[in-house]
């Protein structure tokens, strides 16, 4: 199991591994192509612009997603997570937005919309990993002093220089289950539904 802020359930566990095993054969089977999948041109630098290495931590991030250990993902992992499952939460919509053939249940319930900013604000830690983006085309005035004031990790300020990680910074480390970690169910069964209006647009006010 993956190490997120919120503990993963049996459906953000399916949409995990569904969402990285088609990722990953995309990467192995098309090549990384930056303009029709999941890839964008950041994550390719990051990654040293290397395919091998990314589907090697793809890799490493479904097993882990699978196995009974638990395993801290790092910033770069997150940022492999956090683009996969945007991208495959925009596919899975559009396919579910009027059809609920194989459509994940939670409870015996189709889901028909993942909403992957839910998903980021619940589940993920931060999102260093993705401070090149936040911070826009300006971020390079902003030092490294300043950002790790900020408190932004080490390989998010490197992320922000869109500096190459280094593969020793790719390790998932084992990790203890802690007691307060927080649930899907202590939110409550709407965390997984919620109106999409006449716009299209999700409404996620779970209150």
């Amino acid at each position: 199991m993956l190490r997120f802020a919120t503990k993963p359930d049996e459906v953000f566990t399916e949409l995990v591994d569904t969402a990285l095993t088609i990722g990953f054969d995309m990467l192995v089977h098309e090549g990384p192509d930056i303009d029709c999948h999941w890839l964008d041109q950041t994550t390719w630098e990051i990654f040293g612009e290397n395919a091998h290495i990314l589907a090697q931590e793809l890799s490493k991030l479904i097993k882990a997603n699978k196995s009974p250990d638990l395993f801290m993902p790092t910033d770069y992992h997150f940022r492999l997570l956090d683009r996969v499952l945007e991208w495959y939460c925009d596919i899975y919509n559009d396919l579910h937005r009027d059809s609920t053939e194989d459509a994940i249940c939670y409870k015996g319930i189709p889901i028909q919309f993942f909403d992957i900013n839910l998903i980021r604000t619940d589940f993920f830690w931060d999102t260093d990993y993705n401070f090149l983006e936040t911070l826009g085309p300006d971020c390079s005035e902003v030092t490294q002093i300043v950002l790790q004031e900020i408190g932004v990790s080490k390989s998010g300020r490197n992320m922000q220089r869109g500096m190459p990680a280094d593969i020793a910074e790719f390790t998932l480390e084992k990790c203890e289950e802690d007691p307060g970690w927080s649930t899907t169910e202590s939110i409550g069964d709407g965390f997984w539904f919620g109106d999409m209006g006449d716009d299209g647009e999700f409404d996620d006010d779970l209150s």
